[in-house]
């Protein structure tokens, strides 16, 4: 993760210092809990203060709930810190924290008397505190994997930051550069906790704002497509132009969008580009291979097999460029074993045309193909045997060696990959 996070943060205002003021008892003995570090003891008592109306309606009562919380929430990153020192993990304490220490300091902003109010400096005070406490914890749980509460700590920065602006606070600063740090730390945060909706909205701020990396371009691209396709595409063009030099992964996002919709004819070119892009990238060449091999079988069910034999051999050198980058790539040799596979399925027709001539010439025609046929199948049954021995529960591979060894009358195979179909299949 890069280092975007905040360090801009003027710490004027920062001190949880307590403050001098007639105050109920259950508000200073919560104080002195407080100053204790007996966190618990001091919600306790301030939230049975708070029960009454008139300690309700000071803002020093709820800027002090605050400052509990939001030593809590500091609580919990000394321990995630310290842990991850040790290569260890910490579990947080207080998951809530942050955003209970926000909706006191709110609370007292609320009931607050004017600028002159102690309960309102306190509250501005300890917000300061809490935007940054926010950002180093937000840091700390990402580094962790936990990324929901990562996001939850970022976003709450932005929160803070917006209620102090709102009060004419003048004592923090976050320049253009942090703020967009930011938002995209929290959308690396809520992809990553696999929840990419939460960060929508620093995704529409980061692009309106021409931010120039690809993710929240992209990540926005995915979630607009299927509500509205020609809004997604000028998400994309704009990112192209704001990231300029970075073709591929605006290019990766239109061709999982054609994949899904099966629109092979237009991912051809894209595919193509992309592994100019990025030529090592192994799942292009995959991607190429399923292209051709689609743009095969359809050549082939149309009876045009001299386009389609085109396509076969197109197929085969790219899932072959594929098994060249990553040689355990078991789909890939599938894939080239099934091209053969169905090269002897396409003949079944043909063959049955012959099944009653008994004619010598009928009799030839019919043993040609089906040693044609045969043939088909035994190129395909090394591919087969290879995939198992990279993925032993690989059904496809285990039903078309059954396929095979039925086909070739050998009784030890088809026991062997009918029982291990079998079991692979649960019957």
């Amino acid at each position: 993760m890069k280092n975007f996070f905040l360090t801009v943060f003027c710490l004027a205002l920062v001190g949880t210092s307590l403050y001098a003021q007639k105050l109920p008892k259950s508000v200073k003995d919560a104080k002195k809990a407080f100053n204790a570090k007996d966190f618990a003891g001091a919600l306790d008592l301030i939230n049975a203060g708070l029960k009454d109306d008139a300690t309700a309606n000071m803002a020093e009562a709820w800027s002090v709930k605050g400052d509990v919380y939001t030593a809590m929430m500091s609580e919990d990153f000394n321990n995630i810190t310290l842990a991850a020192a040790k290569g260890e993990s910490a579990a947080v304490k207080y998951p809530t924290a942050g955003k209970d220490a926000f909706d006191a300091y709110e609370k007292a902003l609320g009931v607050s008397t004017g600028e002159k109010d102690k309960g309102q400096k306190a509250a501005m005070a300890g917000l300061v505190n809490l935007t940054t406490k926010a950002d180093q914890i937000g840091s700390a749980l990402y580094s962790s994997s936990n990324f929901e509460g990562a996001f939850n700590s970022f976003d709450l920065v932005f929160k803070a930051k917006d209620l102090l602006d709102s009060k004419g606070n003048k004592s923090t600063t976050l320049d253009a550069a942090s703020a967009q740090g930011l938002k995209y730390n929290a959308i690396l945060s809520a992809i990553n906790a696999k929840k990419p909706t939460m960060a929508k909205g620093y995704m529409e701020q980061l692009v309106n704002e021409g931010f120039n990396k690809p993710l929240p371009y992209t990540q926005l691209f995915d979630l607009t497509i299927k509500e509205d396709e020609a809004a997604a595409f000028a998400i994309l063009d704009k990112g192209k132009k704001a990231c300029e030099g970075d073709v591929a992964s605006f290019l990766f996002s239109e061709i999982n969008y054609h994949l899904q919709k099966g629109e092979y004819e237009k991912l051809e070119g894209k595919l193509q580009s992309a592994i100019k892009a990025e030529p090592d990238n192994v799942s292009l060449y995959f991607a190429l291979g399923t292209v051709y091999d689609k743009f095969y079988q359809e050549s082939y069910q149309a009876g045009d097999k001299a386009k389609g034999d085109e396509h076969f051999e197109k197929a085969k050198k790219y899932y072959n460029e594929a098994l060249i980058r990553k040689e355990d790539f078991s789909d890939a040799m599938f894939n080239m074993g099934a091209m053969y596979f169905n090269k002897a399925a396409y003949m079944n027709d043909e063959i049955a045309k012959y099944d009653s001539d008994m004619t010598s010439a009928g009799l030839r025609k019919y043993e040609e193909l089906r040693g044609k046929q045969k043939g088909f199948m035994n190129e395909a049954k090394p591919y087969f045997v290879k995939t198992l021995a990279m993925d032993g529960n690989h059904i496809g591979a285990a039903g078309a060696l059954k396929s095979i060894a039925a086909n070739n009358n050998d009784a030890a195979e088809l026991k062997k990959y009918t029982d291990l179909y079998n079991k692979l299949t649960g019957k």
